[in-house]
């Protein structure tokens, strides 16, 4: 079933990050950062199905090199701290064939990141064939004709991201109804879905909702489920799981309950009607109605 899962972050030097360093691992290349003289080769990595970098209409032919694009990312940072990248991360929809999803991808990337002057760098992962997923590595400076300019400040809102993880429903469910598909997904928090489901009386609706929320599973995660290692995230997936197995079976037992409450009403209504015909029929003898 398709499922909702969009999550940002940003890659900081305070945290020792590299954004050359990181494209280098989405895409899974050599790349070498010049800012440290460190190479980071990851042409090993397995689960990379496709790369391609979006860039704004009059972006400088240089920006379509990666290795080019965020060593020119990293001599525009001064500060110690700088933020140098920030990464968007979507689940794709099983239910839409690959080239469908990869145009879902791109729209929603042109539209919400790359309009606004970001570069997106974007690696498609299988994910196992279980979570195919795209990473989006956006550049925190307007890209223009001349090269990067001041940070953009406006793009750390916390209502920009809500904007984007609405939009990304939005255009995803548009998407699956293009391709003639039942299957929808909502931004909003399991909590919120199920408050909307009892105001608008959608009780079976309610119930599926009346769940604790499952940890998205990324790479790491999945090897460790089909190689049977546990990490913590797989434990995290486990627990949750048994949660909602658990209140699965609670709402079984009252189902059962009220099932055998109501036979129970039919039964003595049935049985109510039943005296109440025979005390018509001895009262029509007594007082001589049959007659």
């Amino acid at each position: 079933m398709a499922i909702y899962h969009l999550s940002a972050k940003v890659h900081s030097r305070s945290a020792g990050a590299s954004s050359v360093a990181a494209a280098a691992y989405r895409s899974g290349e050599l790349l070498t950062d010049q800012h440290t003289d460190e190479t980071h080769d990851y042409t090993r990595r397995g689960g990379v199905e496709q790369t391609e970098i979006q860039a704004p209409e009059g972006a400088p032919e240089w920006a379509q090199d990666r290795e080019q694009l965020w060593n020119a990312v990293e001599a525009a940072e001064r500060r110690k701290d700088a933020q140098v990248a920030r990464e968007v991360e979507v689940a794709l929809p099983v239910e839409l064939p690959k080239e469908q999803q990869r145009e879902l991808a791109r729209g929603f990337i042109q539209r919400q990141f790359v309009e606004r002057g970001m570069v997106a760098d974007v690696a498609y992962h299988d994910g196992g064939g279980h979570n195919p997923h795209a990473h989006v590595l956006l550049t925190t400076r307007r890209l223009g004709p001349e090269g990067f300019g001041g940070k953009e400040r406006e793009w750390n809102r916390k209502e920009l991201l809500g904007e984007w993880r609405e939009a990304w429903a939005r255009d995803t469910n548009q998407a699956l109804e293009r391709a003639g598909q039942l299957e929808r997904i909502d931004h909003r928090s399991l909590a919120e879905q199920h408050q909307e489901a009892l105001r608008n009386g959608q009780h079976a609706k309610a119930e599926r909702l009346d769940r604790e929320p499952e940890p998205h599973y990324g790479k790491a995660a999945w090897l460790a489920v089909r190689t049977g290692q546990p990490n913590e995230r797989t434990e995290r997936g486990a627990e949750v799981q048994k949660i909602n197995q658990g209140y699965a079976a609670e709402r079984e037992r009252g189902r059962r309950w009220i099932r055998q409450y109501q036979q129970e009403i039919e039964r003595l209504v049935r049985q109510a009607a039943e005296r109440v015909r025979n005390l018509g029929r001895n009262l029509g003898r007594d007082f001589g109605f049959d007659r």
